[in-house]
C-alpha cells in the first residue's frame, strides 16, 4: 500500500513538473520565432503630461541618485511632474527635502509627498500619488532604478502609436553583475527573464507582465481596470493581468535599458526572492479563476496560468553544491589583489558556466528530464558567455594589479 501511494505521489509529481517545464519550451519556441526586435514607433512631436514615481522607504543610501537621475529625464518640463512618495521613517526623508530643494530651484515640478500612513505600502503610495496628477501616463521607478535621460522620449511612442496599450516596460539592466558571485547568478536569472521570456510573451500575444519598475502606465487603463490593489505581495503583476483581462496590452521593449543595482547579500537576496514567488501565489489564487472563465485562447489560459508560478522558480536553491557561505567567500574575488585570489575567482566563474543549467526553472535542469532538454541546451549556450566575461575581468583584474605593483 505505502509503495503504490509513493508511486502514485510520484507520478502526479513528475506529471505536475512536465505540464510546468511545457509551458518554458512553448516560450523558448516563440521567443525563437519572434526573436527579431520588433518594428519601432516613430518618434513623436507630441508631449502629453507625465508623472514619473518614485515609491521609496527607508532608502538613505540611493534616495539621492534615484531623484537625481529623475530630474535629469529629458523631457519638456512643462509637461513632466515628478513624485517621490516617500513613507519613509529614517534620513531618507530629510534627504529627499533637500534634493526636492534643489532642483525645485533649477525649475524642475518635483513634489515630496508624505503620507499619514503606510497604508497598502507601495501600492497605496502609487494608488495615492495617482490622485494628485492630471497628467496621462505614470513612468514607476524603485529606489535602486536610475533610468536614462532619453528614457520617456524612448518609451512614450509606443504607447501614443497604439490605444490598446496600457503599458510599456523596459528592460532591466545591471550596475553591478559582477560585484560578487551572488550577483553574477542574479544577472543571468534575470536577463533569461528579460531576453527570452518577455520578448517571447510580448510578441505572441501572451499575459506580459509590467515588472514593479522601469515602465510607463497609461492612467486611464490603470483607472478602468480597478487601480493599483494591496491585496498581493505583488502588486505589479496583479495589475497586469487585470488590465489585460480587461483588453489592454502591455508592449515590451527589451531597447530600452534602466540599470538596476542587484542585491549583493544573501539575506537580501532570500528576502526579495520570498516576496516574488509568495506574491506570485497569492496572484494566481486571486486571479485564475477569472483568466480560466476569460474569453481567450486555450494556449493564452495555459500561459497565463504557469506565469505566476515561475517568480517561485527564480531562486537557486541548490548551485552545485554552493552555500551561503560560499557565497560570502565569493564576494569581492574579482577584484582582489593577489593571484590566489584572481584564480579562484576564474574558478568560481567556471563553476558558474558549467552549472548554468541548474538556473532554468524550475529549480533544477534535473527536474524537468527530457522535455527541459532543449531549454536547459538553450540557457547553457547563451549564458556560458557569462562566464567566459568573468574569466576576463578578473584575469584584467590579476594584470592590473601586476602593474600597479
Amino acid at each position: 500500500m505505502i509503495i503504490l501511494l509513493l508511486t502514485v505521489l510520484y507520478v502526479t509529481a513528475a506529471f505536475t513538473l512536465t505540464i510546468y517545464a511545457s509551458s518554458q519550451l512553448i516560450l523558448l519556441i516563440l521567443y525563437w520565432r519572434h526573436r527579431r526586435a520588433p518594428a519601432l514607433a516613430p518618434p513623436t512631436t507630441v508631449f502629453p503630461c507625465v508623472v514619473v514615481q518614485l515609491p521609496v522607504y527607508n532608502e538613505p543610501h540611493v534616495i539621492a541618485r534615484l531623484i537625481d537621475a529623475a530630474a535629469r529625464l529629458d523631457y519638456p518640463a512643462d509637461r513632466l511632474t515628478i513624485q517621490i512618495l516617500d513613507d519613509s521613517n529614517d534620513a531618507t526623508t530629510q534627504i529627499a527635502s533637500g534634493k526636492v530643494s534643489e532642483w525645485s530651484a533649477r525649475g524642475v515640478h518635483i513634489e515630496h509627498i508624505r503620507r499619514d500612513n503606510r497604508v497598502g505600502y507601495k501600492a497605496g503610495a502609487l494608488a495615492y500619488g495617482l490622485t494628485l496628477t492630471d497628467a496621462d501616463f505614470a513612468a514607476v521607478f524603485d529606489a535602486d532604478f536610475t533610468p536614462q535621460s532619453d528614457f520617456l522620449r524612448a518609451m512614450i511612442p509606443t504607447l501614443l502609436e497604439d490605444e490598446t496599450v496600457a503599458c510599456v516596460q523596459a528592460r532591466w539592466g545591471h550596475m553591478n553583475p559582477f560585484e560578487n558571485a551572488l550577483t553574477l547568478m542574479q544577472t543571468i536569472a534575470l536577463d533569461g527573464h528579460f531576453v527570452v521570456e518577455q520578448i517571447a510573451r510580448a510578441q505572441a500575444g501572451l499575459f506580459a507582465n509590467f515588472n514593479g519598475s522601469g515602465g510607463i502606465w497609461r492612467i486611464a487603463a490603470v483607472t478602468a481596470a480597478g487601480g493599483w490593489r494591496d491585496v498581493t505581495l505583488t502588486e505589479d503583476l496583479d495589475l497586469s493581468y487585470r488590465v489585460q483581462l480587461n483588453g489592454g496590452r502591455i508592449a515590451y521593449r527589451p531597447d530600452v535599458i534602466v540599470a538596476a543595482e542587484l542585491p549583493a547579500t544573501m539575506p537580501a537576496y532570500k528576502q526579495q526572492q520570498a516576496r516574488w514567488a509568495r506574491g506570485g501565489t497569492q496572484v494566481m489564487r486571486l486571479l485564475l479563476p477569472t483568466v480560466l472563465r476569460a474569453r481567450v485562447s486555450p494556449l493564452r489560459k495555459f500561459m497565463a496560468a504557469m506565469h505566476p508560478k515561475i517568480y517561485g522558480g527564480d531562486a537557486p536553491v541548490s548551485i552545485s553544491g554552493t552555500s551561503d557561505h560560499d557565497f560570502a567567500r565569493a564576494a569581492h574575488t574579482a577584484a582582489a589583489a593577489d593571484r590566489g585570489a584572481a584564480r579562484f575567482a576564474i574558478e568560481r566563474a567556471r563553476r558558474v558556466r558549467h552549472c548554468a543549467t541548474d538556473f532554468i526553472r524550475p529549480q533544477s535542469a534535473r527536474a524537468v528530464s527530457r522535455l527541459g532538454a532543449p531549454f536547459a541546451w538553450a540557457a547553457r549556450a547563451g549564458r556560458a558567455r557569462h562566464g567566459v566575461i568573468m574569466e576576463q575581468y578578473a584575469r584584467r583584474t590579476a594584470r592590473l594589479d601586476q602593474r600597479a605593483r
